[in-house]
């Protein structure tokens, strides 16, 4: 049984969320710069999004992965999936800013003993008035493992929101079949330690089409379904509900799964007294099994879903552009602009839909951009007077004056070298974009520094990105490079 403390995270800024939905389970850390104390296998492969992959450690003790959201985020959940080598005890920690500065992170999860390959925290972050915080980086710091191994993890995942109780907990289950002691219950018993197995050595039992389902003991509308496989998993399978436990409605069907954990969001939900796991085909030789199967009911949404954001030069100007797919109580967006990425000041009020379903687009026009690197960010506001900021896009100052970069090799799935032949007239530093316009590093350049830089591309995911050098904040060198798997 793994101890968890949870000190309570206290004069951090307190924000909305701009950027997530209950209605869809948005992992905040999937595909964001992660970096780690040491790397048999790299840090980008427990944010990849993919079961099949692993961050792994050296085999010491103690190690750090930590992930950078790439702005303020409300954090409420993080789930861990580990592999064989997991953590014994380890801490959970958030950062709002300068995560160099051991100071500015604060502990919201210590857990020891630990002995789960599936660990799910929830109701995380709470300020001194009660309501979620924001943080930008999230780090877990092992200090004890649970093997002869180091650290290693399939995925880190980051949510903002906790989704409420598990329904399923404790309740009557029924499968179609069972393998010795792997009870149904066992999928329902919040203990990832047992197991339900069905049975594929009865030849009078169809092997591929197991099921297990809970009877909810009453009707609820259903936001999300969390499976947990040992490895006997379902590579196809179907999630149902019923009102009697006897004609069936499908709600969601999963196709050439592959990996061990499946977190569905229902959107919209479905409405049942009884749920069902129904195997259609098995992913390996041996029968379905499940660790946990939990259902999770209907939360508030909250205000916005920004689906896109992005800033681009358009003739003289620069426009900047953004998606909603839904909003609610929203007033509107202030539109800001700074010239170093972190002083922003308010170019203009845009109005927002209101309250709405429906995906709505919308576009400013920054008609004087400064003449050197410009960098943009929404502030959405809601009607009750609370706010919360989007994502920050760069767009450079006009490249007319900006020499090209020796960039190489490029295409690159790792290292890239980037040369300019004159040193540079004054302090600077390189910022490197994504196809977006949107700031994924950023570094100080000395006037003494040599006419060179070595970037780790490793850390990000596949894609164009823009290499920009700048002294005395103008951009003086530019390149593109193309990052490959």
């Amino acid at each position: 049984m793994q101890n968890i403390s949870r000190p309570c995270l206290q004069g951090m800024l307190m924000l909305l969320l701009l950027i997530t939905t209950p209605a869809v389970a948005q992992n905040l850390a999937l595909n964001k710069m992660a970096a780690a104390s040491s790397a048999k296998q790299p840090a980008s492969y427990a944010v990849d999004g993919n079961n099949n992959t692993r961050w792994e450690s050296d085999y010491t003790d103690p190690q750090s992965i930590t992930v950078d959201l790439g702005s303020l985020q409300k954090v409420d959940r993080i789930r861990l999936f580990w592999e064989a080598a997991y953590g014994k005890n380890f801490k959970l920690q958030v950062s709002a800013s300068n995560p160099a500065d051991e100071a500015s992170w604060t502990t919201i999860v210590n857990v020891t003993d630990n002995a789960a390959t599936d660990n799910e925290y929830t109701n995380l972050i709470v300020s001194s008035s009660g309501a979620s915080a924001s943080v930008q980086y999230v780090r877990l710091v092992g200090t004890a493992r649970g093997t002869a191994y180091g650290y290693s993890l399939y995925e880190l995942e980051v949510y903002s929101y906790s989704p409420g109780p598990n329904l399923a907990n404790g309740k009557p289950a029924v499968a179609s079949s069972m393998e010795g002691g792997f009870l149904a219950s066992q999928a329902f018993d919040n203990n990832d330690q047992t197991r339900w197995g069905s049975d594929y050595n009865n030849s009078a039992v169809p092997a591929d089409s197991g099921y297990v389902y809970v009877d909810l003991q009453s009707t609820v509308t259903i936001s999300r379904v969390y499976l947990f496989w040992e490895a006997a998993f379902g590579k196809d399978f179907k999630l149902e509900v019923s009102d009697d436990a006897q004609t069936w409605r499908g709600f969601s069907r999963v196709s050439g799964n592959t990996a061990r954990t499946n977190d569905l969001a229902i959107s919209p939900g479905a409405t049942g007294r009884y749920v069902r796991m129904h195997g259609l085909q098995r992913g390996s030789g041996y029968g379905y099994s499940l660790w946990e199967f939990k259902v999770y009911g209907t939360t508030q949404p909250l205000p916005v879903v920004l689906t896109s954001f992005s800033a681009a030069p358009q003739g003289a100007g620069v426009a900047v552009s953004w998606t909603t797919a839904s909003e609610r109580h929203n007033a509107g967006f202030e539109v800001q602009r700074s010239a170093n990425g972190t002083d922003f000041a308010t170019l203009a009020t845009v109005a927002g839909a209101g309250t709405t379903p429906s995906m709505h687009a919308y576009t400013y026009l920054d008609a004087a951009p400064l003449r050197t690197t410009s960098y943009y960010r929404l502030k959405q506001l809601d009607t009750d007077g609370t706010f919360a900021y989007g994502p920050v896009a760069a767009v450079p100052a006009a490249p007319a004056t900006a020499s090209a970069l020796r960039i190489y090799p490029n295409p690159t799935a790792d290292y890239v070298a980037a040369t300019w032949e004159i040193p540079l007239a004054s302090a600077g530093r390189w910022v490197l974009t994504n196809s977006l316009g949107q700031v994924v590093h950023a570094e100080a350049l000395s006037a003494e520094a040599a006419p060179s830089l070595s970037i780790d591309l490793q850390p990000y995911p596949a894609g164009s990105y823009v290499l920009l050098v700048e002294a005395g904040g103008q951009v003086v060198h530019r390149g593109r490079v193309q990052k490959v798997k």
